[in-house]
């Protein structure tokens, strides 16, 4: 079952896809298209070229979502905007639990505020730039299928390769998501913490007061008690 599962994950990155997290359930998978009818079509294409395969010919895969921007740590904490419904930002973020009350709602607002800044680049980019790729990439993708299907060590001289590629490939919107984050996102989240921190002191002084307040009326209640004693003593 592994080894059927690892090859699965080959075969994918073989075909262009870069397996983003995988398990026997569920996969996300980054096809580096710019538009959404380009990854559609894209998938769609590897799909087709896994049900030719006889290893893998009885696994029933299906896409459940497209997204357009997805900002992924692992399957409880990501982020991103749907095709589906490309109006809001989707939040999935198990780690927010663990925050301080009074800091969830503003790391849930920093992060679809990043996610939808990055879209909106993007966008830009991509009215700018009108990449017609689509039908080239498929063409690359079949020409890779055609030059796997010879010995095990050529494949594994691909898997290096991509490997080697991954590492010092940069994104198109790499320059701008720097610069978003030391020049801006930093400073916001700098603030954010020192804010936190000065209301976390002043309600510990808050209830230093309230603390002390207490002692004296105890302080004081019990001297009048006393009093009170003495005075009702027929001695």
């Amino acid at each position: 079952m592994k080894k059927n599962f690892f090859q699965l994950l080959l075969r994918f990155k073989q075909l262009g896809c870069n397996v983003i997290y995988a398990n026997f359930n569920t996969m996300y998978v980054y096809t580096e298209k710019k538009t959404f009818a380009e990854a559609e079509s894209h998938i769609n294409f590897v799909l087709q070229n896994l049900k030719t395969t006889q290893l893998f010919q009885y696994m029933t895969l299906a896409p459940a979502e497209y997204w357009s921007i997805l900002l992924f740590k692992d399957a409880y904490n990501f982020a991103g905007i749907k095709e589906s419904n490309p109006t809001r930002v989707n939040n999935r973020w198990d780690v927010v639990l663990h925050l301080p009350a009074v800091t969830q709602k503003k790391f849930l607002y920093l992060t679809a505020e990043f996610i939808l800044k990055v879209s909106r680049h993007n966008q830009k980019l991509l009215r700018q730039n009108h990449p017609a790729q689509g039908q080239q990439d498929q063409a690359e993708a079949m020409a890779g299928i055609e030059g796997d299907q010879s010995a095990s060590k050529k494949e594994k001289m691909v898997e290096n390769y991509m490997d080697a590629v991954d590492d010092i490939k940069k994104e198109e919107d790499h320059d701008y998501v720097s610069k978003l984050i030391t020049q801006y996102f930093s400073h916001k989240i700098f603030d954010a913490v020192t804010d936190f921190i000065m209301k976390k002191s002043n309600e510990e002084i808050y209830q230093d007061d309230v603390v002390s307040d207490h002692e004296e009326d105890d302080e004081y209640g019990y001297e009048d008690q006393h009093e009170e004693y003495y005075e009702d003593d027929p001695n």
